[in-house]
């Protein structure tokens, strides 16, 4: 396929509901066509809620990224040198798992390294323990939190509200913040920056980019929000957007 574009543009991908289709490595197509992009000198990015320790080997080995933005923006990885690390203090760990406690909740605590699970028997993580509090980006929680609740738990974090979980992490960082630290760090043009996504933490990084995308199976105020939707994450939304780009369609 002919390049029909001179630039060259950063794509910034979340990984869940975007990149991945209930599996933990995108479709042939999809990393077929990403690295052709690389090929022509184009920078692809993870840009994921997930904490570094929660993305898949697997993932990482499908395809060759340039870096890793993790735990919405409190991490960034740029050929294999890690440029931030920030993580949820001792205190902000001991009063949210109080809560998840007294309120029967489960979850997950997201650490740079590991995932520990949080009143739950699964068998891919260990139970989380006192020992274990350095280190963890974010804790993931199943079920809403009310306004209530989160006003009591907000003493430097932030809440992402999804359908059937929410996510706790440091106030003041996000996958749009962090986009931006990136493109200054290789030192690229905003206007030619890429995001796609499909949910409500990728809001900011889809309308913040110079070009935002929605996957067709995204929340439709993303999808509003966005400049261009392309398919769903199952039929290789992803690979159509690079397409776009590719083609010059935009």
């Amino acid at each position: 396929m002919k390049v029909l574009t001179d630039k060259k543009y950063a794509f910034f991908i979340d990984i869940d509901g975007t990149l991945t289709f209930n599996s933990e490595v995108p479709s042939k197509k999809v990393t077929d066509k990403l690295e052709y992009a690389r090929l022509h000198g184009w920078k692809v990015f993870i840009d994921t809620g997930r904490s570094r320790g929660f993305i898949p080997d697997t993932l990482l080995e499908s395809i060759l990224f340039d870096g890793i933005i993790a735990a919405n923006g409190q991490y960034i990885e740029l050929d294999g040198k890690v440029l931030r690390n920030i993580c949820l203090s001792e205190k902000q760990i001991k009063k949210t798992l109080r809560w998840v406690q007294k309120n029967g909740r489960k979850g997950y605590a997201e650490g740079v390294y590991k995932v520990y699970s949080i009143n739950c028997d699964d068998e891919r993580f260990e139970k989380l323990e006192d020992s274990d509090f350095k280190n963890i980006s974010k804790i993931f929680i199943w079920g809403a939190l009310s306004e209530e609740d989160e006003k009591l738990l907000s003493d430097g974090i932030r809440f992402y509200r999804h359908k059937t979980y929410c996510e706790t992490v440091v106030k003041g960082y996000s996958k749009a913040s962090a986009m931006k630290d990136t493109l200054k760090e290789i030192d690229f043009p905003t206007e030619l920056s890429v995001a796609i996504g499909d949910s409500g933490n990728d809001m900011e990084m889809v309308c913040e980019a110079g070009i935002g995308i929605a996957v067709g199976n995204a929340t439709e105020s993303l999808k509003n929000a966005a400049d261009y939707i392309v398919a769903s994450n199952e039929n290789d939304g992803v690979a159509e957007a690079v397409d776009l780009i590719l083609n010059k369609k935009c």
